[in-house]
């Protein structure tokens, strides 16, 4: 039986390696390679390896460089969607009663005129209080402040004379703003905490705070060892009417999720006693701050000294202590031991001595 060709049988059917047929069909010795051809097979071979090589560990640089910038923007968006929802409520205390306000869209606005001390009619939503000229009764100039730090250039913000009323705005389930109201000198937050995006508010707002933190530093409020391992730092500011809608939103989906029998306006009810409505949170003014040492906003900051601190003294700044322990039925608002008010020095005294929230002391003003 006839075998078939087989190249590794160069005797059955092949030519030898080392021979070619030529032009008659004869095999012919193929004629080796000089000494020159071989140095230049060699170096062109090595070549080719280096530039492979080369080839390969750019691509693998690249493709890192690529994963890494994927990696790092998947956190930025990541840690900017966990600090909103972190800090995205009022509170973190869902023991505060429920609102009365469950299936609007919207908080309807109090529609009972008010006025101020000389009888003017204030129009109700806003709750822009406009006041006579009061002289306090007690020294708040700067050098009565008795502050160890040098805060001079920082006393027009801290205690503004002329605007001293611009700043005391009532923003609250009965006084909603709209999707259109925004600030137009918002400024960065010097005193951002580092593993977030820069915060913004109001110009005068931030240079009063600027000053509390110097202070802070002054009086020892500021060390990293905290529960998270940051300082004293502001973890959330202005909030805009869309980032409000959306993170409302989102808890209410997140209630309806953990409570399937419950219908939305049970779970807006339930959302209601620790975040605010789109157009009814005061973080879309750009004059409150959420500021803390926690790794998120909880009501366990009040254990901590620096809690007592700004307690006791934020009110020479011109901030307030926004939604206070006792205050729950007044403001709706759970107790916030965080969240922080810019109303400057001369109101923020006033409401600080009094033991009032902003709500009481709007109403007392407006007699």
């Amino acid at each position: 039986m006839n075998q078939s060709p087989n190249r590794n049988n160069r005797g059955q059917g092949y030519p030898p390696r080392t021979t070619r047929p030529n032009t008659n069909g004869q095999n012919m010795q193929r004629p080796p390679l000089t000494p020159q051809q071989m140095a230049a097979r060699r170096a062109y071979i090595a070549r080719r390896k280096r530039e492979i090589r080369r080839n390969r560990i750019i691509l693998g640089v690249a493709c890192a460089l690529i994963l890494a910038l994927l990696i790092f923007l998947i956190t930025v968006i990541v840690r900017g969607i966990g600090a909103a929802i972190a800090d995205g409520g009022e509170t973190t205390d869902t023991n505060a009663p429920i609102t009365d306000m469950l299936d609007s869209g919207n908080p309807p606005a109090d529609t009972t005129p008010i006025t101020d001390t000389q009888g003017n009619i204030i129009t109700p939503g806003t709750a822009e209080v406009v006041l006579p000229a009061v002289q306090p009764d007690v020294d708040l100039s700067y050098e009565a402040m008795g502050f160890a730090s040098d805060l001079k250039d920082f006393e027009k913000y801290m205690n503004p004379t002329e605007e001293r009323d611009d700043y005391l705005i009532l923003v609250n389930a009965q006084n909603a703003i709209s999707a259109a109201d925004k600030p137009d000198d918002l400024v960065e937050v010097t005193n951002t905490r580092t593993d977030r995006e820069k915060q913004l508010m109001r110009k005068p707002a931030e240079k009063a705070l600027q000053a509390l933190y110097i202070e802070a530093h002054a009086q020892g409020m500021m060390s990293p060892d905290t529960p998270s391992g940051y300082p004293l730092s502001v973890t959330s500011a202005y909030r805009s009417y869309e980032t409000q809608n959306y993170l409302f939103s989102s808890y209410v989906q997140k209630e309806m999720g953990n409570n399937p029998g419950w219908t939305k306006a049970q779970a807006e009810a339930k959302v209601e006693t620790y975040s605010c409505r789109p157009g009814t949170s005061e973080h879309q003014t750009g004059l409150c701050i959420d500021m803390h040492t926690l790794s998120g906003a909880d009501v366990s900051f009040a254990n901590y000294e620096q809690a007592t601190w700004l307690a006791e003294n934020c009110w020479k700044f011109g901030y307030i202590l926004r939604f206070p322990k006792d205050k729950v039925k007044e403001t709706g608002i759970s107790y916030e031991p965080w969240h922080f008010r810019f109303v400057g020095r001369y109101h923020a005294y006033q409401i600080w001595s009094q033991g009032l929230c902003l709500e009481e002391y709007i109403a007392q003003l407006n007699g």
